[in-house]
């Protein structure tokens, strides 16, 4: 009583495609005299900041994603997007508060060989029950391959705890082969979670980091002094049901060498 204060409130969790048509001011009273009370509001400023896509590299060319495209990874789960996804550091780094789980849609959808990875930088400030980054040919988990940075909950049988895991108060980069992602599956989502199922679902904070993903060198063979490349996207089964598909190739020695490890019979296709 008898102040004046200034604020800054941030307006985040009014974000989304709701457009607001009125300003509404408040003073509630409900005594006996109502008109005891004074108020005044002054200097309203509206500031909209400025929107970053979320940026990734791939194959050492930059993509943009508009923030604006992205969509509730299981919906009942994200609670219809209730909180925004915040991106800073010019669309470089993603951060999640509190119960997310959101997708952004990748600009070209990806495919993902033998040979590729995924280098990104991952901080935990308050741990959650799972916090994962996904890979998604759809906007439902069924068919799901995730990687796991941390979380206190157990987690499905496809996705992949990541070792070691990022302790509360790290930053820890992480360079992640995604060879055990579906060969021959064309990518459309990338995705955030940080499951959140308590009481308190603002808890938690996290952010993801210079996201890059590129290919490895290939396997190729040699005829005459010629090399004969091959691409492991174009894989497949040989014999059917023989190969078992959860296993995956690999090329040691910069494409020179080719290793099989568990049950494979596989087949490449040869380049010119």
């Amino acid at each position: 009583e008898g102040e004046t204060r200034h604020y800054s409130i941030p307006l985040g969790n009014l974000w989304g495609s709701t457009e607001y048509e009125w300003l509404v001011f408040m003073q509630d009273n409900d005594s006996g005299d109502r008109n005891a009370g004074s108020a005044s509001f002054a200097n309203i400023e509206i500031d909209r900041g400025e929107e970053f896509p979320v940026t990734i590299v791939v194959n050492g060319e930059e993509v943009a994603i508009p923030i604006e495209s992205q969509q509730s990874y299981d919906s009942g789960q994200d609670e219809r997007m209730k909180r925004p996804l915040f991106v800073s550091n010019n669309g470089s780094e993603v951060i999640l508060k509190g119960n997310i789980q959101r997708a952004v849609p990748l600009p070209t959808p990806l495919k993902f060989s033998a040979t590729s990875t995924l280098d990104i930088d991952f901080t935990l400030t308050g741990i959650q029950e799972v916090q994962a980054l996904c890979f998604d040919n759809d906007l439902r988990q069924t068919s799901t391959y995730c990687y796991v940075f941390a979380g206190t909950q157990s987690l499905s049988s496809s996705w992949e705890r990541l070792d070691p895991q990022t302790d509360v108060g790290e930053t820890r980069h992480y360079s992640i082969p995604l060879a055990k992602l579906a060969w021959g599956v064309e990518y459309n989502w990338l995705a955030f979670m940080q499951d959140n199922d308590s009481s308190n679902r603002d808890a938690g904070i996290s952010s993801f980091a210079n996201m890059e993903i590129k290919d490895g060198p290939e396997f190729f063979i040699k005829q005459d002094a010629v090399t004969i490349p091959t691409d492991s996207r174009g894989q497949k089964r040989y014999a059917g049901g023989a190969d078992s598909t959860s296993h995956r190739l690999r090329f040691p020695d910069n494409g020179a060498s080719i290793q099989l490890k568990g049950n494979i019979w596989r087949s490449l296709p040869l380049g010119t």
